[in-house]
């Protein structure tokens, strides 16, 4: 199992425990899983593998986006947008204890997240409600 792998299992497995009935709740539940991408990335070397800092899981069932960090990037702000409908919702935490929870209003629309660390760097995401 290589690093990606693994660091993806251990987001996986983290969220499950921490929120064991919105998981795996049945077939009504469609928790999507978002992939949040470093808009300014740090130097990398050559051939090296992308690195994912932030993991994130919208709970249908909760209506909350959950937001895993795999290092201590310090304080993050958090915008999400539906820009859809336009609405927006906002959420400043840290990286660590290593988890934040955001509250949306679960309507149907594209949604984009963008969130910035202290350090100034930018990450975004997006993913659809339906």
């Amino acid at each position: 199992m290589n690093k990606a792998s693994l660091s993806k299992f251990v987001s996986i497995l983290f969220v499950s425990l921490l929120f064991p009935n919105a998981s795996f709740s049945g077939p009504a539940s469609q928790n999507v899983q978002i992939l949040i991408k470093e808009i300014k990335p740090r130097p990398t070397h050559p051939r090296t593998n992308e690195r994912i800092i932030i993991t994130c899981i919208y709970d249908d069932i909760a209506e909350t986006l959950l937001l895993h960090f795999l290092e201590n990037i310090g304080g993050v702000t958090i915008t999400v947008t539906n820009t859809t409908s336009g609405e927006s919702f906002f959420q400043t935490c840290s990286s660590t204890p290593n988890t934040c929870a955001l509250s949306l209003s679960g309507e149907q629309g594209e949604y984009t997240i963008e969130i910035e660390d202290d350090n100034g760097s930018y990450y975004k995401g997006s993913f659809i409600l339906d």
